[in-house]
């Protein structure tokens, strides 16, 4: 997937995928998709983490939550959104 300049983005398909998420999931999430975009496919966890400010065993532990939900996939050392 070559890098992502823009997207189409759909306001209500975000907020009705995103409505069982909590606001610090939520969050999370968007910057991890926005990193999908930015690097045109997976990116590194660690990317992710320089991005956001929650504690690290509360970074751990949503990140683990948006990958069991089905949110986000992980590869290793990286994720994509599924």
């Amino acid at each position: 997937m070559a890098k992502v300049r823009r997207i189409d983005y759909s306001p209500d398909e975000f907020l009705a995928g995103t409505l069982p998420l909590s606001d610090a999931e939520c969050g999370i999430y968007w910057r991890a998709c926005t990193l999908v975009y930015s690097h045109g496919g997976p990116f590194p966890i660690s990317e992710l983490r320089r991005w956001c400010s929650s504690r690290k065993a509360d970074f751990d532990r949503i990140v683990d939550a948006l990958v069991s939900s089905g949110k986000l996939t992980r590869n290793g050392h990286e994720l994509s959104q599924t």
